[in-house]
């Protein structure tokens, strides 16, 4: 089975840090106060900066079947989407300056 959540912000001032905090509440909510993310650096060809996201295991304290004995389950990519990519799909005009923007794309098996 596949599930996949996908989320795009696009305003002026959106930074990596909001992203992290964005998907940090939405993971607590939905596990609960005690589950931590986990954001390593990783390459995706449309976002600069990106990251895998993490979550910690909601059903173990150090390894489990679920999470493959390492106590994270990696939900999939994120990052802040490359202008570039906003300008070729019409999501902005070319006129309009440079402005951050940020995407999740969360997928699972």
């Amino acid at each position: 089975m596949f599930h996949q959540i996908e989320a795009l912000v696009i305003d002026r001032g959106i930074t990596m840090g909001d992203l992290m905090g964005t998907i940090e509440t939405f993971i607590q909510a939905l596990f609960g106060d005690d589950v931590r993310t986990r954001f390593l650096p990783s390459f995706f060809p449309f976002t600069e900066p990106s990251a895998e996201l993490s979550f910690s295991c909601p059903f173990c304290t150090g390894g489990c079947r679920v999470c493959s004995h390492t106590g994270w389950i990696e939900l999939g990519g994120c990052g802040v989407v490359d202008p570039n990519v906003l300008v070729a799909g019409e999501w902005i005009p070319r006129s309009t300056p440079d402005s951050p923007s940020v995407s999740a794309s969360i997928a699972s098996r």
